[in-house]
């Protein structure tokens, strides 16, 4: 086994002095040529063949697909592999993008329930039959007399005139008290207004 090993290397060794051989005197020949022997006038001279097509030693491209597989499988070997799953830096950070994602999520789960119930509530208490029972609530029985429904009415007239006098009063200034402001002054009903003096058709005639 060792003796066919060795032979074998021999020949591989044998090809490869060999091809170098014929590729060094093709390259000083080729170099040497033009120089050497001159050409006749009006003949150029071309190279013999291309070092490219030369044919390649089958053994001698194995031995450098070998060398280039061994050297790559060592160049692996050395490298240090990052896992992150020893890694803290990594650990802390997949923790912290984690947590934020979950934050994030519930946060939008309670706004989303939060508007879900303002938008129900809203809905069962603000549909056309609640308004109008609401303002049914408010209105004179049909069957009361009409003294009642029409102080009713008033009353309710001057509540809504007082209400909405209040919302437009000022605000107290700096170090003013209530007692420090002006009398609010109430809006006067059309019935407390001075009315004109009315003049007949009789009183004109008079001389």
């Amino acid at each position: 086994m060792k003796m066919s090993n060795r032979a074998a290397n021999t020949g591989s060794d044998a090809a490869l002095s060999a091809f170098c051989r014929r590729s060094v005197e093709r390259v000083r020949r080729e170099s040497q040529g033009p120089r050497g022997k001159e050409t006749p006038r009006g003949v150029t001279w071309t190279p013999r063949g291309d070092p490219d097509e030369t044919p390649v030693p089958e053994a001698l491209l194995q031995r450098l697909r070998l060398a280039a597989i061994v050297d790559d499988v060592r160049q692996a070997s050395t490298l240090r592999l990052h896992v992150p799953a020893r890694c803290s830096a990594c650990r802390d950070a997949t923790a912290a993008l984690a947590r934020e994602a979950f934050v994030r999520r519930k946060r939008s789960q309670l706004q989303e329930g939060r508007l879900q119930r303002e938008i129900d509530g809203h809905l069962y208490t603000k549909d056309s039959l609640s308004l109008i029972g609401d303002i049914h609530e408010g209105l004179p029985l049909p069957s009361a007399p009409p003294e009642v429904i029409w102080g009713q009415l008033k009353s309710r007239e001057s509540s809504r005139r007082d209400l909405k006098v209040t919302l437009i009063e000022r605000p107290p200034e700096r170090g003013e008290t209530h007692r420090d402001r002006p009398p609010r002054r109430t809006p006067e009903s059309p019935a407390d207004k001075q009315q004109p003096p009315v003049v007949t058709r009789s009183q004109l005639r008079r001389p």
